[in-house]
């Protein structure tokens, strides 16, 4: 025979672990995106909007598809949080795709301002960045 106040208690642990576990990757990729805003939100305007020397082109397009992979993870934690599986399912091959834009695109960033910044005579260590 189990306590009365031992059943509460497991039942409110179980409630709460259920609460967590359907809710914390949606509230992973709210502060995954929330993390990125505050921390690009220091350099974006000085180093994007208005450069001095302005960057190679593709810096603006990893600009553009790096917050997408940021909102397709919002969405697909989302669609799974609301059970819409079947949506979240197809929208994974789109993700299988941009999953591969993002490694390419991120390699052509990452030469691309190592160039610009040994151009530049950047005193910023970009073999070491590379090696990274």
């Amino acid at each position: 025979m189990t306590s009365k106040p031992y059943a509460l208690a497991n039942e409110k642990m179980t409630k709460r672990a259920s609460y967590w576990r359907e809710y914390f990757y949606f509230f992973m990729s709210l502060l995954i995106a929330a993390t990125v805003v505050y921390g690009f939100s220091h350099t974006i305007d000085h180093n994007l909007i208005h450069p001095a020397p302005l960057p190679p082109v593709i810096l603006y397009i990893h600009a553009i598809v790096f917050p997408g992979w940021v909102v397709f993870f919002i969405v697909q934690s989302a669609l799974i949080r609301s059970h819409n599986v079947r949506v979240h399912r197809r929208l994974g091959w789109f993700g299988v795709g941009l999953a591969v834009v993002i490694v390419v695109v991120g390699a052509l960033t990452a030469t691309g301002m190592a160039r610009f910044s040994i151009e530049q005579k950047d005193p910023f260590n970009s073999a070491a960045f590379l090696l990274v």
